[in-house]
């Protein structure tokens, strides 16, 4: 498990850190622009790149949890999209302000950026302790 981790860290960090956040291909590219997904019948698509709540909060785990120093800049990246007094990740953020919040795609990126914020603080607890691999 260390070892994906600090390779992990390695790829976003050459990437350009908490600003890089985002969907990358199996060769280690970002994923097209213009790569969309289709859903409702057709009658609705998303892209698939994204620097969002949901990719910042993907990756912001990697340095959290190796303790690296630029944690912190992982943490102001995804406050960005914190809008003040609001009870989730409001900020638009997609291109051409595609945000969808009523379906599913919201549920995954509200969990991945409070699971994301919870590991950067400190405050998520494992139930059990983590096994090594």
């Amino acid at each position: 498990m260390q070892k994906i981790l600090e390779q992990s860290y390695e790829f976003i960090s050459e990437k350009g850190g908490a600003s890089a956040c985002n969907f990358y291909t199996m060769d280690g590219e970002l994923v097209p622009e213009n790569d969309v997904w289709v859903f409702d019948n057709g009658q609705k698509t998303r892209h698939r790149r994204e620097h969002s709540p949901l990719t910042i909060g993907m990756w912001s785990i990697v340095p959290a949890v190796l303790n690296k120093p630029d944690v912190n800049t992982f943490s102001q990246e995804l406050l960005k999209y914190y809008e003040p007094n609001s009870t989730y990740w409001g900020l638009t953020h997609h291109l051409n302000d595609e945000e969808d919040i009523q379906h599913n795609e919201m549920y995954f990126e509200q969990f991945l950026a409070s699971f994301g914020a919870l590991i950067l603080t400190g405050d998520f607890m494992p139930i059990s302790p983590i096994p090594s691999i």
